[in-house]
């Protein structure tokens, strides 16, 4: 049975191909083992899955069927009507929140915690008055304070895990295939 059989994605065999050869291969130069076992291994060549985009029906089926986490909906809501990436709206904060804009001035990364958004610049997204809703409710429930990450996690130092976003898209999206 191949890594593609299991169900993984090309990116996800080739990342493990290059932990794998990058550590033998170190390990021959260090003069650990007697030969270089990573001659002549290739990268996996296999076609990518494509994916897809929601279609103006789909979405709106997707945002009118009950979410389990909120601020799952709400962060898939913002990333919809503005195109902010996840790590930008991990780090949104209540002061970034504007009547008819969204201040993006950061992103969160898991390694390097608050930084400047992808490009290293500030830019401003339109708001929608019932996405704006939605992320002053986010604040108001937040149990950290009003000052905190909208879209808080457990410690008031770190916003969730944006894998919650995605799992909760998809839980969303099940509605489309039934």
């Amino acid at each position: 049975m191949s890594l593609v059989d299991i169900g993984l994605a090309v990116s996800t065999i080739n990342g493990i191909v290059v932990i794998g050869t990058t550590a033998l291969n170190w390990a021959y130069h260090e003069g650990m083992i007697p030969a270089d076992p990573t001659v002549g291994i290739t990268r996996f060549s296999g076609k990518a899955e494509k994916r897809g985009v929601l279609t103006s029906e789909e979405a709106e089926i997707v945002f009118s069927v009950p979410w389990k986490d909120p601020r799952a909906y709400a962060a898939n809501l913002l990333a919809c009507t503005t195109g902010l990436r996840a790590g930008e709206i991990q780090a949104l904060k209540r002061e970034d929140i504007g009547e008819k804009v969204l201040n993006v001035r950061h992103s969160w990364s898991v390694m390097d915690g608050m930084k400047t958004p992808k490009n290293g610049e500030e830019r401003k997204a339109p708001l929608l008055p019932a996405v704006r809703e939605k992320l002053l409710d986010l604040v108001r429930k937040n149990p950290h304070g009003e000052t905190g990450f909208i879209f808080y996690g457990l410690h008031p130092e770190k916003p969730m895990d944006s894998n919650i976003f995605l799992e909760g898209l998809k839980e969303a999206c099940t509605t489309l295939v039934l």
